[in-house]
């Protein structure tokens, strides 16, 4: 039993990781266009412009973010400028997941209000 427990475990893994493939190289082009993008917000040294978040929605990415890919010895995802990233994705190849962000921190908002009660957001915690 458990011989065939873990060769499901790894179909899964393996075709979850095979769609991940997939989907860089269909979207290569845009993905190296919105690294290009945050390397030259980088550079510029100014605070990130938003085109689809709000202010408040960006910090509460960033912060759900930072906690998936924290900065401890090697830079995290604030260094990485992760935020500027998804917005960038989500205002060209990627505007279909849009709604999928929208409802996200919504929920995000919700859970933290149960959690935390005194916290006006996640990004609080």
């Amino acid at each position: 039993m458990s011989g065939r427990t873990r060769s499901r475990r790894e179909f899964l893994l393996k075709s979850v990781t095979g769609a991940g493939a997939a989907w860089v190289v269909a979207n290569a082009a845009g993905i190296e266009e919105a690294y290009a993008f945050v390397q030259q917000s980088a550079r510029s040294g100014q605070p990130a412009a938003f085109a689809f978040f709000t202010p408040a929605q960006a910090a509460e990415i960033e912060a759900m973010a930072a906690q998936i890919i924290p900065t401890d010895a090697t830079p995290g995802a604030r260094e990485a400028r992760v935020i500027v990233f998804i917005d960038r994705i989500l205002t060209t190849f990627e505007k279909d997941a849009q709604g999928d962000y929208t409802e996200g921190l919504a929920e995000l908002t919700a859970q933290t209000a149960k959690l935390y009660p005194s916290a006006a957001a996640f990004s609080a915690q």
